[in-house]
C-alpha cells in the first residue's frame, strides 16, 4: 500500500473525530430576571455571551477560558447595569456541565434605578453673563428626578458644547466633569465646570457664484462681518441658496484655523443650476381622477433672477394652462412679486365652467406669519347641467395669512395652521355684483403616546353677494372628497336647483377628528369622523361620516388610503387616496 494511501486512511478518522469533539462541545449562557432594554444591554457587556454566540471560537476554547470569564461575568454584569442607572444590582451565578458542554447561569437583581440630582454646573468665559442658566441650561437633557443612564450623560455634554459652538464660541471646553453616585438613596449628581472662552464673529464673507448680480446675490448671505459667529445663520444661508433654485451646489468653508483675532473668514461656493428645468408626470387623486403634468421653468432670465413658469395640466375635471413670472422682493430667499395668466377649464360642483384669469400677488413675511397679497381679474364663463350658458366678470383684491408652526412640518407631531383668506368685489369696477368673501381653515397635531396622534381639522366660510345668481361657481362654496368630508364624491355636497344640480351655497362649515398610529415601522392605521356641508344658511346641510384607513409615512409625506361611510342610512362607501403633510 502506497504512503499516500495510509496517510489518507489515517487523516479521514482523525477529521471525523475532530468534527464529533466540535458538533458535541456547547457553551450555554443564561441570564434571568431581566428583560428587554436592560437584558440586551447586559448581553452586550457579557464577555463569555459574546464567546458563546461565536460557535467555531467557543469549541476552541478551553474550560479554563470559560472559567475565567465565568468569574468576570458578575463585574460585566454590573457594569452593564449601572450603564442604565442601576448602582444596586446583585448577581447569583452558577457554572454547571462538564467542560466541553457548559452552562453558565446568572440570577439578576437589578435594584432601585438612580435619579439625577440637579445639575451642578458652573459656566466661565464670556458665555457667563445675565441669565446664563436659562439660556444654556433650559434645555439640557439632564432633569431632576430623569433617569440615570451613562449614554445620556455623554451625550448631554456633546449637547452643551455644541449649542456653545453654534453660538460661536468656538473654544468651548469642559474643565471637569464628575458624577457622584449615592447607591443607597438611588440619586446620582454631576459636576461640571465648562469654560466658554471668548465669543467669535464673522470676518469677510465672500460669496463665489458667477450666474447673478452680485449684490443682488448678496441679497442671500444675510449676514454682515462683524455680526456673533452662528453655525444655525450659516445652515440657513446654505439652505437659502439651495432652495432659491439658482444653484445645485453650496459648499461654505468657515476655517477657524484662518481666524484673524476671533473674527473667522467665511467663503461660499455656490454652483449654478442649470437655467431651465422640465417636468413631466402623472397621477391619480379620488378627486381629480386620473390625471398628467408637464412644464417647464425658467430659472435665470437675467441677472436680478427673475423666473418663468409654464404648466400644462389635465385631468378628468378638467384642464389648466398656466403661466407664472416670479420677481425676487424683499428677502430674497422667502418674498417674491408674481404675475400670473391662466385658461381653465373644468367642473365646480355640478357647473362647466371656461375660466380666463390674470392677476399679481405679493407674497412676503408679516409678523411670523406668510403673507400674500394679491388682485385678480377673471372672466368666467358656466352654466349648471342643461341650464342656460352665463358669464361673469370679477375683479378682486384680497388677503391671505398663514400662521403654521410644527416640530416636522413633512410628518408633524406637534403643530397648528391656520390660514386665512378676505377677499371681494364691486360693481361696475370690473365686477358685475358686490361681493366679499371670508374663509379660514385651522388644523391642530398632537402627539398620543410615542406612536400614534390626534389630527383635529376646522374650516369655514362665508360669502355675502348683492346677486347671489351672478356670482361665478368658483366663488361659491362646496364641500365632500378627500380633504373635507370624506364618504362623499368631491364638491357633491351644496345646494341644488329644481334640475337637481348642486349650485354650491354662500356658507360652508367643515371639521374632522382622525386618530393614527404607526404599528409596524412606518406603517399605520387610522380611524376618523368627518362633518360638514355647504349651505344657504349658517351651519346648515351637514353631513357626516366616519371610517379607517391605512397609512405609510413616505419620504414625500404621509399616503393616506381611507374608506369612509356616509353616516345617511345608506350601505354607500368611497375610497379616498391622498398624500402630502398633515398640516
Amino acid at each position: 500500500m502506497s504512503a499516500g494511501r495510509v496517510l489518507v486512511r489515517l487523516m479521514v478518522p482523525m477529521a471525523l473525530l475532530l468534527a464529533g469533539s466540535l458538533a458535541r462541545a456547547e457553551l450555554r449562557v443564561q441570564v434571568d430576571g431581566v428583560s428587554g432594554s436592560v437584558k440586551r444591554n447586559i448581553e452586550a457587556h457579557l464577555a463569555i455571551a459574546r464567546l458563546a454566540e461565536d460557535a467555531r471560537a467557543s469549541a476552541r476554547a478551553s474550560d479554563a477560558r470559560v472559567r475565567r470569564l465565568h468569574e468576570r461575568a458578575p463585574s460585566d454584569i454590573r457594569a452593564a447595569l449601572q450603564a442604565l442607572g442601576y448602582y444596586s444590582g446583585v448577581v447569583d451565578a452558577s457554572l454547571a456541565g462538564e467542560p466541553g458542554n457548559r452552562l453558565v447561569t446568572y440570577v439578576v437583581t437589578r435594584g432601585p434605578r438612580s435619579r439625577w440630582r440637579e445639575p451642578d454646573i458652573r459656566l466661565t468665559g464670556e458665555a457667563a453673563y445675565g441669565n446664563w442658566r436659562d439660556r444654556w441650561l433650559k434645555d439640557l437633557p439632564l432633569k431632576a428626578g430623569k433617569s440615570v443612564h451613562h449614554g445620556r450623560y455623554e451625550a448631554a455634554k456633546r449637547w452643551l458644547l455644541d449649542r456653545l459652538y453654534a453660538d460661536g464660541y468656538l473654544e468651548a471646553h469642559i474643565v471637569t466633569a464628575r458624577m457622584d453616585v449615592d447607591p443607597s438613596q438611588a440619586e446620582a449628581a454631576i459636576h461640571w465646570e465648562v469654560e466658554s472662552g471668548p465669543r467669535f464673529h464673522f470676518g469677510a464673507i465672500r460669496l463665489e457664484q458667477d450666474v447673478l448680480n452680485a449684490e443682488f446675490a448678496q441679497r442671500f448671505v444675510g449676514v454682515t462681518a462683524g455680526s456673533p459667529f452662528s453655525t444655525q445663520r450659516l445652515a440657513d444661508l446654505q439652505l437659502g441658496l439651495m432652495q432659491s433654485g439658482y444653484f445645485d451646489d453650496v459648499r461654505i468653508d468657515a476655517d477657524r484655523s484662518a481666524a484673524v483675532g476671533h473674527s473667522v473668514p467665511v467663503v461660499v461656493r455656490a454652483h449654478p443650476a442649470r437655467s431651465q428645468r422640465y417636468e413631466m408626470g402623472v397621477g391619480y387623486g379620488t378627486d381629480s381622477g386620473p390625471r398628467a403634468k408637464v412644464g417647464t421653468e425658467f430659472r435665470r432670465l437675467n441677472r436680478r433672477g427673475h423666473r418663468l413658469r409654464a404648466n400644462l395640466q389635465t385631468a378628468v375635471q378638467g384642464s389648466t394652462l398656466a403661466m407664472d413670472y416670479a420677481i425676487p422682493v424683499g428677502d430674497v430667499t422667502t418674498d417674491v412679486l408674481r404675475f400670473h395668466g391662466q385658461a381653465e377649464r373644468a367642473q365646480v360642483g355640478d357647473a362647466d365652467i371656461d375660466q380666463y384669469e390674470l392677476g399679481a400677488r405679493l407674497e412676503d413675511g408679516w409678523y411670523g406669519m406668510r403673507r400674500a397679497l394679491y388682485v385678480r381679474y377673471a372672466r368666467e364663463q358656466f352654466n349648471f347641467g342643461s341650464g342656460p350658458h352665463q358669464r361673469a366678470d370679477i375683479l378682486v383684491p384680497g388677503i391671505e395669512l398663514l400662521w403654521q408652526q410644527g416640530d416636522d412640518l413633512l410628518f408633524t407631531r406637534r403643530g397648528f395652521s391656520v390660514r386665512l383668506d378676505a377677499h371681494g368685489g364691486t360693481a361696475g369696477v370690473l365686477s358685475d355684483t358686490d361681493f366679499v368673501q371670508v374663509s379660514g381653515a385651522a388644523h391642530l397635531v398632537l402627539p398620543l403616546g410615542d406612536r400614534s396622534r390626534l389630527l383635529l381639522r376646522g374650516a369655514m366660510g362665508l360669502v355675502e353677494a348683492r346677486d347671489f345668481d351672478a356670482l361665478p361657481p368658483s366663488e361659491r362654496f362646496f364641500t365632500g372628497g378627500d380633504r373635507s368630508v370624506r364618504g362623499y364624491a368631491f364638491e357633491s355636497l351644496s345646494p341644488e336647483n329644481a334640475a337637481g344640480d348642486d349650485i354650491g351655497g354662500s356658507h360652508f362649515f367643515n371639521q374632522s377628528v382622525e386618530v393614527d398610529r404607526l404599528v409596524y415601522k412606518d406603517f399605520g392605521v387610522a380611524a376618523f369622523f368627518d362633518r360638514g356641508g355647504a349651505s344657504r344658511r349658517v351651519f346648515g346641510g351637514q353631513h357626516e361620516a366616519v371610517g379607517v384607513g391605512i397609512r405609510y409615512k413616505s419620504r414625500i409625506g404621509m399616503i393616506r388610503v381611507d374608506v369612509a361611510h356616509p353616516l345617511d342610512g345608506s350601505a354607500n362607501f368611497r375610497i379616498h387616496l391622498t398624500l402630502g403633510p398633515d398640516l
